[in-house]
């Protein structure tokens, strides 16, 4: 594992460079991607602005397969989709605002299509049509971005759901069900959560 430390270095800051353009990372980053990248579930507590998402993004450009990051926040979902889009990456967003025939179709194309990253609220997640489809993508990660998106009272999800604090609490459980639904049917390879929060 050790002997493959620098070469997994010299992978994501060639990620970094070649998208964002940047030669170093910021404080904590690149500590937080390796630790994704060598399978450890993750939590990262990062200030708004701190570059969160790049923690995220490299290990699921560095990775086979689709990352499906977790938000409830539709603006924050278009952006992201958006930004990765202008970088040549290929991301989708599945939020209320699609019509049914567009979410198959979008569904589809990260199933047998080369999407990297599908943005989805909690709620999608727990749903069967979505569980069905996913159990035939290929998931590199399974990303949540927010603090308020956590687990149940006396967990480690729970102790994730308690750092934020109240704020939408119902989408608590809804994570907790979804979380338990994708460690059962193995969707995950070596059962990754990427949790990133915002302090």
């Amino acid at each position: 594992m050790e002997s493959t430390a620098p070469n997994r270095r010299q992978q994501i800051a060639a990620l970094l460079k070649r998208y964002w353009g940047f030669d170093t990372f910021r404080p904590v980053q690149e500590q937080v991607i390796l630790s994704v990248l060598a399978g450890r579930d993750t939590l990262a507590l990062m200030p708004t602005g701190g570059g969160k998402s790049l923690t995220y993004q490299i290990p699921g450009l560095a990775s086979e397969g689709v990352c499906i990051v977790v938000t409830p926040l539709i603006a924050l979902m278009k952006d992201q989709v958006d930004r990765l889009r202008k970088l040549g990456i290929r991301a989708l967003a599945i939020h209320s605002g699609l019509s049914a025939r567009q979410i198959d179709i979008d569904l589809d194309n990260c199933v047998y299509g080369d999407v990297k990253f599908l943005y989805v609220a909690p709620e999608r997640l727990a749903s069967e049509a979505f569980r069905l489809r996913v159990q035939r993508m290929n998931v590199s990660l399974l990303a949540v971005d927010e603090a308020h998106l956590g687990g149940g009272a006396g967990t480690v999800k729970g102790d994730i759901g308690n750092a934020g604090g109240n704020r939408c609490a119902k989408h608590r459980g809804q994570l907790r069900t979804a979380l338990r639904i994708y460690r059962h049917y193995h969707v995950v390879d070596r059962h990754v959560v990427a949790v990133i929060l915002r302090e």
